[in-house]
Protein backbone atom coordinates (compact mmCIF):
# COMPACT_ATOMS: atom_id res chain seq x y z
CA UNK A 1 0.00 0.00 0.00
CA UNK A 2 2.08 3.16 -0.88
CA UNK A 3 1.93 5.93 0.89
CA UNK A 4 2.01 9.87 0.09
CA UNK A 5 2.77 12.36 2.29
CA UNK A 6 0.68 15.81 1.11
CA UNK A 7 -0.34 18.92 2.18
CA UNK A 8 -3.92 19.92 1.13
CA UNK A 9 -4.47 23.70 1.46
CA UNK A 10 -7.81 25.08 1.56
CA UNK A 11 -9.37 28.55 0.94
CA UNK A 12 -9.09 29.50 4.58
CA UNK A 13 -8.96 28.01 8.00
CA UNK A 14 -12.39 27.80 8.55
CA UNK A 15 -12.79 25.59 5.79
CA UNK A 16 -9.85 23.45 6.41
CA UNK A 17 -11.66 22.89 10.35
CA UNK A 18 -15.00 22.57 9.03
CA UNK A 19 -13.56 19.86 6.27
CA UNK A 20 -11.54 17.64 8.35
CA UNK A 21 -14.72 15.28 9.23
CA UNK A 22 -15.58 14.88 6.00
CA UNK A 23 -12.67 15.29 3.79
CA UNK A 24 -11.04 13.48 2.50
CA UNK A 25 -14.06 11.47 1.94
CA UNK A 26 -14.65 8.02 3.57
CA UNK A 27 -16.30 6.30 0.55
CA UNK A 28 -13.60 6.33 -2.37
CA UNK A 29 -12.64 2.63 -2.90
CA UNK A 30 -8.83 3.29 -4.10
CA UNK A 31 -7.78 5.38 -0.83
CA UNK A 32 -6.85 2.92 1.81
CA UNK A 33 -6.38 4.61 5.09
CA UNK A 34 -4.61 8.08 5.89
CA UNK A 35 -2.96 9.87 9.30
CA UNK A 36 -3.67 13.58 9.21
CA UNK A 37 -3.34 16.99 11.40
CA UNK A 38 -5.10 20.18 10.26
CA UNK A 39 -2.81 23.15 10.35
CA UNK A 40 -3.90 26.47 10.08
CA UNK A 41 -5.49 26.42 6.30
CA UNK A 42 -4.06 22.99 5.56
CA UNK A 43 -4.79 19.45 6.37
CA UNK A 44 -1.23 17.74 6.01
CA UNK A 45 -2.11 13.89 5.54
CA UNK A 46 0.05 10.63 4.93
CA UNK A 47 -2.62 8.86 2.42
CA UNK A 48 -2.70 5.43 1.84
CA UNK A 49 -3.71 4.51 -1.57
CA UNK A 50 -4.24 1.03 -3.18
CA UNK A 51 -1.80 1.95 -5.48
CA UNK A 52 0.09 4.68 -6.95
CA UNK A 53 -2.00 4.82 -10.02
CA UNK A 54 -4.44 6.51 -8.30
CA UNK A 55 -2.62 9.36 -6.79
CA UNK A 56 -3.85 11.12 -10.10
CA UNK A 57 -7.08 10.36 -9.36
CA UNK A 58 -7.15 11.86 -5.89
CA UNK A 59 -5.35 14.75 -7.02
CA UNK A 60 -8.22 15.11 -9.36
CA UNK A 61 -10.88 14.82 -6.78
CA UNK A 62 -9.08 17.32 -4.51
CA UNK A 63 -8.80 19.81 -7.92
CA UNK A 64 -12.97 19.19 -7.80
CA UNK A 65 -13.00 20.51 -4.28
CA UNK A 66 -14.25 23.73 -4.70
CA UNK A 67 -12.40 24.57 -1.27
CA UNK A 68 -9.35 23.12 -2.34
CA UNK A 69 -6.94 25.51 -3.24
CA UNK A 70 -3.54 23.59 -3.93
CA UNK A 71 -1.82 20.21 -2.84
CA UNK A 72 1.23 20.15 -2.18
CA UNK A 73 3.89 17.61 -1.98
CA UNK A 74 5.37 17.02 1.39
CA UNK A 75 7.67 14.15 3.09
CA UNK A 76 6.79 12.01 5.41
CA UNK A 77 9.63 13.77 8.14
CA UNK A 78 7.75 16.98 7.23
CA UNK A 79 4.10 15.34 8.32
CA UNK A 80 5.53 14.53 11.64
CA UNK A 81 7.05 17.48 12.55
CA UNK A 82 3.61 19.36 11.77
CA UNK A 83 1.95 20.94 14.79
CA UNK A 84 -1.72 19.60 15.04
CA UNK A 85 -4.23 22.15 15.70
CA UNK A 86 -7.63 21.51 17.55
CA UNK A 87 -10.39 20.35 16.07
Amino acid sequence: MPMFPLQIRFTDGQHAYDLFGSFPPQDVDYIEGWERKRVGDSQVILLHLESAVNLDDFLSLCRRHPNVVEVIAITEDEFRRAPSNAI
